[in-house]
């Protein structure tokens, strides 16, 4: 035995911390048991590859006899991730075959927990070399000091080391540290980066707790982060502050909204930097000290910029108070001091109330109140600027207020305008004047005469006079003045230049507008002081548009061409005219004006009307007229130029009623004396009543436009409109010339019992045909069965045949609707419904064999007496009988047959009736054949298969035969002898005849001798 060496290799690798770094290890040990062939060949190597596709070589060995490999623990680490071991070797050996391995150790992407991987081979002990293999991710996750505030609602991000797979980032939390790890929930796993929100996952109940943070790879775990868990105080909401009500005054506020209610046992407190804020008051608040919306009102606060901060506590800890939200700081703004000025306008003229205040505020809030001469208060009318109007000469006191009733202040101000402080109320006096006289105008009226309108509408030769006084007249003893004129045309005031000047005192003037149109005016004076008489309107009237209109105030009642001369020249016209200078009532009869009515004439020419001088033209015909009106002032009603009018008659055309008239839609009656006709009267022309419509009488009664349910023949309606104008016209409804009627012209019986071959023919007239000539029809059998199949049909000019074949014995129903039967109303006769024809069968043939004559005697008779005298009837029924000249007057033809020899039948021609006659013994059979050729037999489709012949089998009496049995005479010349006859065969009963002419069977008391006795049977045949 050799030595055995004990080797033992540690390998050490530098670790250097990358950012990227797993820990990788390979334990294994093995001894050789039996004799190497080949230590040249022998040798075990472990390779190490990584995911960036290189390797490196981590155990290299030669192995020979007895080699003994001590535990080898390879504690890697390395910055990049490993994939797998791979572990290659060859030993040769002597006695036990060659150990041969090749074997890849997955190491899970750099993540894989302790496995084993086992060699097994006879040459080392234990017959196995084991290898333990594991890797690992070492992931560091930074300590966060004492910066480690776990808030709530606000994001706390974690990193961890980068560089490895995302599938090896699992993040986890305990509560308790290394104990109850679970996955941290509503987070995106699988990155070295993750942010948290506490609130996500942690209630009240663990504020001011230690929450613990790691990585678990699947195959290890990063080192725990700690982290204390607050709840944040409630954020601040935007501030909601108010300006001070007054320029320097105290009385700002703020209101403060939060972000949520303050939990049971937490408070708040407020704090600020600006000394003005009421430091102390906002302390330790708890949830009763805010409203509704958990907002706090702040009062009392002056001027300035405060930035304002929250602190919390809540169950032994601080709330987290470190978001930019848990502090704000909001402006209480002052207001501008209430400010204004004055300006005022003098009153124009003596005695006037035109001056007028102006007041222009600044500063303040909202809108303004001025107050003149302890007046009532009163709001400014525009914005910032009032002006106070109509003020009569005098002196005027101003103070004015803003919304907040801030009176307006005297400001002292430095060189640039800059505010350096109140000096008390502002308040302003003006005082307003007025000239020593007033100017006026006044104009002159119709009554005085000063005023003339025109005389029509349009024209131009009105006058207006204006009285100018008071004021200062100019040097030249007038006034300036301007007349302007409203044009309608162009819808502005243009300047009046016709007039002249007059005096009427000293004190008085006069400007006369003249050649003046109707309508607005106005004048302007201006004294010589430039006191104003501004815009005096003046509106010269004139006569209102003299016009005339035509009204038809009685329509023509009927159109002259009306058949029945009803009334075509009660039209009446009525002149309306308007406008214009009326007569006086004592003129023209009391109308307002002259009239002159005129009428075309064939040539097209108006024609006056000689005595139509009224206001209404009554009894006219149909026709154009037209009508004009003379005013008052001889104006007529025209076109005016230049004051001159060119009359212009106003038309209108008297038009008569269309022709009453009458046009008719009909529908016939569908069915011959049927009651579905209607008829639809369609009228236009005439003057329908105001409802729409006519009085309407038809010669059945009937009131109404359409009538129906009507029978055949001539219908009148009469027709009268509003005006009894009438119309008349008559229309006949038609119907089809014949009823429908089915006739069963011919049929034919099936021909046996059972027999399909029968047919039924029906013919089809009146109503109405289909255009094909034809009628829509249904047969049925009994069960209801379509035979429409089975029908055949002809169609002639005035007739529709149709053929029903194929029929056994049955009742058939044949229903017919004519053409119009889907269109009728009254549709019962337009079809015959379920009409029966009853086809019968024949009654079954049937034939008996009689004997009508039985034979006589047996054949073998010594006598020869009648042997074939024999005779058979035949009693027969059913099937269709020969007519009485058929046959010779025989109901059927008759077949008789003899069976010769066994199984061979000969037809007996002779005989031809239902007797047949001389017959001897035998077989017989007989057939019969009817009208329809059917015999007695098996039929099939209508076709005799087999006929069945009625056979009768005729027997002859039995041989006559006689016997007699005697008893001769006991003694000599006796008489105690006795015969007996025995008669067998023939035809019972016998008459027997003794030679002695006794009759009896048996004779007695004989003598001794021959007797003779004769027999005959009731056929006559004797023995």
């Amino acid at each position: 035995m050799k030595n055995k060496t004990l080797l033992i290799v540690m390998l050490f690798f530098a670790q250097i911390l990358y950012s990227q770094t797993y820990e990788i290890k390979l334990n294994f040990w093995y001894k050789v048991d039996r004799n190497v062939k080949n230590k040249s060949s022998s040798n075990m190597t472990i390779r190490l590859y990584y995911s960036d596709n290189t390797s490196e070589e981590i155990y290299s060995k030669s192995i020979g006899d007895d080699t003994y490999q001590g535990p080898v623990n390879l504690n890697l680490s390395r910055n990049k991730r490993p994939i797998n071991f791979k572990v290659t070797g060859f030993v040769n050996f002597s006695d036990v075959g060659d150990a041969d391995w090749n074997h890849t150790l997955p190491l899970n992407s750099g993540c894989i927990t302790e496995q084993r991987y086992t060699y097994r081979h006879s040459g080392f002990q234990n017959d196995r070399i084991n290898f333990d293999y594991s890797s690992r991710p070492i992931i560091k996750i930074p300590e966060p000091g004492a910066d480690n505030n776990f808030p709530e609602d606000e994001v706390l991000t974690l990193t961890a080391s980068s560089g490895f797979l995302s599938s090896v980032y699992n993040w986890e939390y305990s509560i308790n540290n290394g104990a109850n790890y679970r996955p941290i929930p509503s987070v995106n796993q699988n990155r070295r980066n993750v942010e948290i929100l506490g609130g996500q996952f942690l209630d009240k109940s663990y504020h001011g707790k230690i929450i613990y943070f790691r990585v678990n790879t699947g195959c290890n775990y990063s080192n725990s982060v700690p982290y204390r868990f607050l709840i944040s105080a409630p954020h601040f909401l935007s501030p909601n502050p108010n300006p001070t009500s007054c320029y320097d005054k105290g009385d700002g506020s703020v209101r403060l909204s939060f972000s949520r209610v303050l939990k049971q046992g937490e408070v708040l407190s407020i704090t600020s930097s600006n000394n003005n804020f009421p430091s102390g008051k906002f302390v330790n608040l708890v949830a009763s000290d805010f409203d509704s919306n958990q907002s706090i009102l702040i009062e009392n606060l002056k001027p300035g910029i405060y930035p304002v901060a929250v602190a919390g506590f809540f169950n032994g800890f601080n709330t987290y108070i470190e978001s930019s939200s848990h502090k704000t700081s909001f402006t209480i703004e002052d207001q501008p001091p209430v400010e204004f000025t004055v300006e005022t306008t003098n009153v124009n003229c003596n005695g006037g109330s035109d001056g007028t205040i102006t007041i222009s505020a600044t500063g303040g809030n909202g809108s303004y109140t001025y107050q003149i001469n302890d007046s009532t208060p009163q709001a400014f009318t525009n914005g910032k600027t009032h002006i106070e109007t109509g003020l009569p000469q005098g002196w005027y006191t101003i103070n004015i207020k803003d919304t907040n009733g801030c009176l307006a202040q005297k400001i002292l101000r430095d060189g640039n305008g800059k505010i350096i402080g109140p000096e008390g109320t502002l308040e302003e006096s003006r005082e307003i004047t007025q000239p020593d006289a007033a100017l006026s105008v006044e104009f002159s009226t119709l009554e005085d005469g000063g005023i003339k309108e025109p005389t029509a509408y349009g024209f131009s030769n009105g006058t207006i006079t204006a009285k100018i006084n008071g004021g200062t007249k100019l040097p030249n003893d007038t006034y300036n003045f301007t007349w302007e004129y409203f044009d309608d045309l162009t819808a502005s005031w243009v300047n009046w230049t016709d007039f002249n000047y007059a005096y009427d005192a000293p004190d008085d003037w006069y400007i006369i507008l003249q050649n003046a149109k109707g309508g607005n005016y106005k004048l302007t004076v201006t004294d010589k002081y430039g006191c104003t008489v501004t815009n005096q309107p003046f509106t010269l009237g004139q006569p209102p548009q003299l016009s005339v209109s035509i009204s038809e105030t009685n329509a023509i009642s009927c159109n002259n061409t009306n058949i029945f001369g009803d009334d075509s020249s009660d039209g009446e016209l009525t002149a309306i005219g308007t406008g214009g200078v009326p007569l006086k009532p004592t003129d023209n009869k009391g109308l307002p004006y002259y009239y002159k009515w005129k009428k075309k004439d064939a040539n097209g020419v108006y024609q006056e009307i000689i005595g139509a001088d009224s206001n209404v033209l009554s009894n006219r015909d149909a026709g154009d007229y037209a009508v004009n009106i003379i005013d008052a002032n001889g104006i007529t009603v025209g076109t005016a130029i230049n004051n001159v009018v060119t009359p212009v008659d106003v038309l209108m055309t008297l038009t008569q009623p269309d022709l009453l008239q009458i046009t008719f839609n009909k529908v016939d009656v569908f069915c011959h004396g049927g009651k579905d006709g209607s008829i639809h009267a369609t009228i236009i022309g005439g003057t329908p009543f105001d409802s729409g419509g006519y009085t309407i009488k038809w010669n059945t009664g009937a009131q109404t436009e359409a009538i129906d349910t009507l029978v055949a023949g001539t219908y009148t309606i009469i027709v009268t409109d509003k005006n009894d104008c009438r119309a008349q016209a008559s229309i006949t409804i038609d119907q089809p010339a014949f009823p429908l009627v089915i006739n069963y012209t011919a049929f034919f019986a099936p021909t046996y019992t059972g027999a399909t071959n029968g047919w039924i023919e029906a013919t089809v007239t009146g109503g109405t045909p289909l255009n094909s000539g034809t009628y829509t029809y249904i047969w049925k059998d009994a069960n209801g069965n379509n035979l429409n199949a089975q029908v055949t049909q002809t169609i002639y000019s005035n007739s529709y045949v149709i053929k029903l074949n194929g029929l056994a014995a049955g009742v058939y129903d044949l229903t017919i609707e004519d053409g119009n039967y889907p269109l009728a109303i009254d549709s019962p006769k337009c079809t015959i419904s379920n009409s029966p024809y009853t086809l019968h069968d024949p009654k079954p043939l049937t034939v008996e064999i009689q004997e009508h004559k039985p034979i006589s005697c047996h054949s073998t008779n010594a006598y020869g007496t009648q042997s074939s005298d024999g005779a058979l009837r035949i009693i027969a029924d059913g099937g269709v009988k020969l007519q009485p000249t058929d046959n010779k007057g025989m109901p059927y033809y008759y077949t008789w047959k003899k069976e010769m020899t066994p199984g061979v039948w000969t037809e007996l021609t002779g005989q031809i009736t239902d007797i047949a006659t001389n017959l001897d013994a035998g077989n017989y059979a007989v057939n019969i054949k009817d009208a329809n050729g059917i015999v007695l037999g098996i039929y099939h489709n209508n076709v005799l298969i087999t006929p069945t012949d009625t056979t009768y089998v005729f027997e002859e009496p039995p041989l006559l035969e006689l016997t007699i049995e005697k008893q001769d005479v006991y003694c000599y010349n006796g008489s105690d002898g006795w015969a007996k006859t025995i008669i067998t065969g023939g035809t019972p009963p016998y008459n027997i005849v003794w030679s002695s002419e006794e009759t009896s069977e048996r004779i007695s008391y004989l003598n001794q001798g021959v007797y003779n006795v004769t027999i005959m049977d009731s056929r006559g045949v004797s023995s």
